[in-house]
Parts: structure tokens; sequence; C-alpha cells
């Protein structure tokens, strides 16, 4: 089929859907289901849909989205490049016609901040054993019987719900749960695997900046120029060296504002993405923490498309494997492409790892 082909193909199959949308305005649908097929008629209309790249941590997956946007260096790429890790934040990049600007910019990028609700669930990893061993935790949800306590505090949204960081009790133990995992990592910090060292970085910073002054200024920059939005997600150089202090490892707010950030939408202008008609976004590992997982279930779950992309320097992991058959279970194999993703020379992998990989998903 050809280019003309295709796209006379597409906009009949896309007309057909809009007819269908139009129908559904007769009919009494609930609210969230009527959001959901206003933003696919949107999606129609536009022309904007939304591919999401998936992988493991160093995977790839920034350097691609960079490729994508036309060799830009827009994504933070790995802890040796500053980039993110377990911050958990979403980062889109989308074209934009040539004489659309906002707030006097041509380019820009628009930031959404991580809830109070979104910032507890991803504490919960770090303070779940505490829940049941510490008393103090139990005392500081009265209102909930032994029974229900029990019930609810299992998963981390029942967690967040319950939890309040405007709390100063329930920040203290907060910080008592902060505090024993430092004390672990100092006493061996073999103990830690490097997701949980990063999370217990992470939150340890959420609880030193949340509700101070600069937060509540930094809640306010919704949008920024596109150059001015890295320092907003991206680690500082020094990340690991400073942190050998431990727990009061000394760091300003702008440095960590990232810790912060929930998506980062990337209106630029882009030859590559003009061609797509797509949105593409980058998003965080699977099965780093829970609350990476969450977000990276919803971004892929409300995609169009998912590319994952597996590192071709050696045969497919158990992880690789892991991760795509959660994209399955998640009823979206049909709308995923996997791609070997390899730098330089890969004449010698065709014998080698290409077969072993290709027969590793055969068999799953």
């Amino acid at each position: 089929m050809n280019i003309t082909d295709k796209t006379a193909w597409y906009e009949n199959r896309r007309n057909e859907l809009l007819n269908l949308l139009a129908e559904t305005t007769r009919l009494e649908i609930p609210e969230s289901l009527s959001d959901d097929l206003k933003n696919i008629k949107k999606k129609c209309l536009e022309n904007q849909f939304e591919i999401v790249l998936v992988g493991e941590f160093q995977g790839g997956k920034s350097t691609t989205f960079n490729a994508l946007c036309d060799g830009r260096d827009l994504s933070p790429r790995g802890l040796n490049g500053g980039g993110i890790k377990t911050s958990a934040a979403v980062i889109s990049a989308q074209n934009i016609a040539a004489n659309e600007t906002r707030n006097g910019l041509s380019e820009w990028a628009e930031i959404t901040f991580k809830s109070k609700f979104q910032i507890q669930q991803g504490m919960f990893d770090l303070v779940k054993d505490e829940l049941f061993s510490d008393e103090s935790f139990r005392q500081i949800f009265p209102s909930l019987s032994d029974e229900e306590f029990e019930h609810r505090m299992m998963t981390a949204d029942a967690f967040a719900a319950f939890f309040d960081l405007d709390n100063d009790d329930h920040r203290a133990s907060l910080r008592r749960a902060l505090k024993k995992w430092w004390g672990t990592w100092e006493a061996e910090k073999s103990d830690l695997s490097d997701d949980q060292l990063d999370q217990l970085r992470i939150a340890t910073l959420q609880d030193r900046f949340y509700g101070t002054p600069e937060y509540k200024i930094a809640l306010e920059k919704i949008v920024v120029g596109v150059n001015d939005c890295q320092s907003l997600i991206t680690f500082p150089k020094d990340w690991m060296q400073r942190w050998t202090a431990g727990q009061k490892a000394p760091f300003s707010f702008t440095e960590t504002a990232f810790v912060f950030v929930r998506s980062t939408l990337l209106r630029i202008h882009s030859e590559s993405l003009a061609r797509l008609g797509c949105r593409v976004t980058d998003c965080p590992g699977l099965f780093a923490n829970a609350y990476d997982t969450a977000v990276a279930k919803c971004a892929i779950l409300n995609s169009d498309g998912v590319w994952y992309l597996i590192g071709g320097e050696k045969q497919i992991g158990e992880k690789d494997l892991k991760i795509l058959d959660e994209i399955k279970k998640m009823g979206m194999a049909a709308k995923t492409t996997a791609s070997v993703n390899l730098k330089g020379s890969h004449e010698d992998k065709l014998s080698s790892v290409f077969p072993a990989t290709e027969a590793a998903l055969q068999n799953k």
C-alpha cells in the first residue's frame, strides 16, 4: 500500500469513527465515559495521537525520544546524563503550527505538578512496613477500627487517601520512617537496592520542601520556555556525590524541583513529529516502585500505541519479558510494537543476540 492509499484508508476509518462518536450524543452515557469519547473525538479531529516509549531504565527511550524531536536534547538521558530515574515524571513532545504561540513564547513546556495525593502515593513503599510495626503510625488514624486499618492500608491509593502531609502528626510519623531507612543505609549500604535508595532520596526531598514558600511559587510556573524546563525535570549533576552525606545531603529547592513534577508537555517545532502526526511520550519504567509503575501504566493505557524498546547489546532479559507480559495483561498487546535498540555497528548481533531474543519472545 503506497502513501496515498494509506492516507485515504486512514481518513475513511477516521471519518467512520467520527460518525459513530456523533451518534453517541443521543445516548445516556456516564460522565466519565463521555469525557473519554470527547478526547477520542478531539484526537481524530486534530490527528494528534500518542505513542508512548516503554522499556527498561537506560534502554534508550530518551535517546529515541530526542531523535524523534529532530535530534534535540530534550528528554534527560539516564543518571549519567543528569536524567530522571524514579521521579516518575512523564515527558511528551508535540509539534505545533508555525504561528502558534503562548505567553509570548514560540515554543514552550507545559508543566503538571504532582498533587498531594500523588506525592503521598509515592511514599507508600517506604512506610508500608512501618504502618503495622510502628504503633505511632496506627495512632494517627484514630477514625479507623483495627479491622478497617489492616484492610485499607494495603495499597498505595488507600494510604494516600488517609495520610496527610499537612498534618503535623502524620508528617512526624513519616520522618521517623525515613530516618529508619537512612539508619539501615548507614549501617549497611548494600541492604538497599538502587531503586529503594532513589525512592528514599526523593521522598526525603519531598518531605523537606513540601509546603515551603519555594514550593508554592513553583506551582505557579505551569508554562515555561522549552530550555527553562530542564531545571524542573533533571537531577543535579553531582546528585550521587552529595548523597554521601545521607539524609542531610545539601540541596536547594531549585536543584530538586523535579521531585514534584508529574509530567511535562513540550510544544515545539519539529519536522519529524510533524511527519509522524502524533505526540511522543517517554514514561518511567514499570516495576521500579509502586508509584512509578502506576504512572507508567496510566501513560500506557492513555496512549494510542506502545513502542517497546529492547536493548540489543545482549539477549532479552526476564525484566523485559515481565514488562511485555504486563502490557499484554493491560490489553495493549495489539497496540504494541517492539524493536531492538542499538547504536553503532550491529552486524555481529544479527547472528547471536537477535535470534536468541526472537526465540525468547516467541516462547512467551
